[in-house]
């Protein structure tokens, strides 16, 4: 048990690396995209 704890760990973390990463960048990338077309359409 107390070999496995640590290995546990590491997985959890490279998951949690894995989803929570790409979410944060995607939602920012639909917020600057979402900015940038409200910006386009007053320049419209």
């Amino acid at each position: 048990m107390t070999l496995y704890r640590p290995f546990y760990d590491f997985v959890s973390k490279k998951f949690t690396d894995r989803i929570i990463l790409p979410t944060i960048l995607l939602f920012y990338i639909i917020a600057n995209y979402q900015i940038f077309g409200k910006f386009s359409i007053l320049l419209k």
